[in-house]
């Protein structure tokens, strides 16, 4: 397999895990925070409402590789916008997307392969990557 291949391989499964865990963190019941002696609170996701009740803010861990996610959603609660995680081997990952949702610029800095960057058109389609 080439390294865009890969690379391209690679950012379909983490925005498919994104978004499975933006929906499973929205539409689950979310289980109770428990606190502990030493003041830690202790929960399998965290979402932040703002005033009117919408979801903004997501932290989780990926049903895939129970990596930790952080999910930034629309000012409607309903679109995910940026999403910061980590990958199988706990290397970080970014992706930001548009107003309809699409990932439109995305990246990852692996051991193996170091940083990589890449931008998608409107039809989230890879339209330039590095390296």
């Amino acid at each position: 397999m080439t390294r865009k291949y890969l690379l391209i391989l690679f950012v379909v499964v983490v925005a498919m895990g994104f978004i499975g865990g933006a929906i499973a963190g929205r539409f689950l019941p979310a289980q109770s925070a428990v606190a502990q002696e030493d003041d830690t609170i202790t929960a399998q996701t965290f979402t932040i409402l703002d005033d009117e009740g919408r979801v903004r803010i997501i932290l989780t861990t990926s049903e895939e590789n129970n990596q930790p996610l952080v999910i930034f959603m629309d000012e409607d609660g309903s679109t995910l916008r940026q999403v910061f995680g980590l990958t199988d081997n706990g290397e970080p990952t970014f992706s930001l997307a548009d107003k309809k949702g699409i990932t439109r610029l995305g990246g990852a800095n692996t051991d193996a392969e170091g940083p990589a960057i890449f931008i998608n058109d409107q039809k989230d389609k890879m339209i330039w990557s590095a390296p």
